[in-house]
């Protein structure tokens, strides 16, 4: 694995990072940021400074599970998946959705043919998941968003949880919103949700 490759494995760069996560871990001003984001040599410096004093092991494509290959991906496409799976685990919610004010803005949120698939597919069987949130977040306009912190955790059981390189890959990926409102507690077939994370391809 070239260096360079080995560098984007680590850390996403500063372009690519959540702007607020990295506002917060820097305390610095906007100004500053977006310059950083603005060079490649600034991005460098950053990634190498990181890596130097972090010195989280970055493991080894051979070394994950089919399951767990998702850390590699590129952060749009881990997000893509965070939210692919937070909707199939609401899907039974979004079936049991029946005031006509709900379906009409869960068929605006989704769309069409993602609230079709979400009424006639299987859910992912997950229990700890909260009605509650899941019709305010319809009611809010963002059950988009909820679904994707609902992944995040999904996620976040396929990886050890004294795994630095994960909690750092998966931090840096998501908002802090979207980690901060990822539910707590979710359980989960790990068989079932395996099948369905797949093997994404490299992003």
């Amino acid at each position: 694995m070239s260096v360079r490759r080995w560098a984007d494995f680590l850390m996403p760069d500063a372009v690519s990072m959540q702007f607020d996560w990295l506002r917060e871990a820097v305390q610095g001003d906007r100004g500053l940021l977006a310059a950083i984001a603005q060079s490649p040599t600034a991005r460098r410096l950053l990634n190498r400074r990181v890596q130097r004093e972090q010195k989280i092991p970055v493991p080894q494509r051979v070394k994950l599970a089919a399951h767990q290959q998702w850390l590699l991906s590129s952060p749009a496409a881990q997000i893509e998946l965070a939210r692919r799976l937070g909707l199939e685990a609401l899907r039974s919610y979004v079936r049991t959705t029946v005031r006509a004010s709900s379906v009409a803005a869960l068929r605006k949120q989704l769309g069409e043919e993602e609230y079709r698939r979400a009424v006639a597919e299987p859910a992912l069987p997950v229990s700890g998941l909260d009605r509650v949130r899941f019709d305010a977040a319809v009611a809010r306009g963002d059950v988009l968003d909820h679904a994707t912190s609902v992944g995040a955790a999904l996620l976040e059981t396929t990886t050890p949880s004294d795994d630095n390189f994960c909690r750092v890959r998966m931090r840096f990926v998501f908002s802090a919103d979207c980690w901060h409102a990822r539910p707590q507690g979710l359980k989960v077939d790990r068989n079932e949700l395996a099948r369905r994370i797949g093997a994404p391809a490299e992003g």
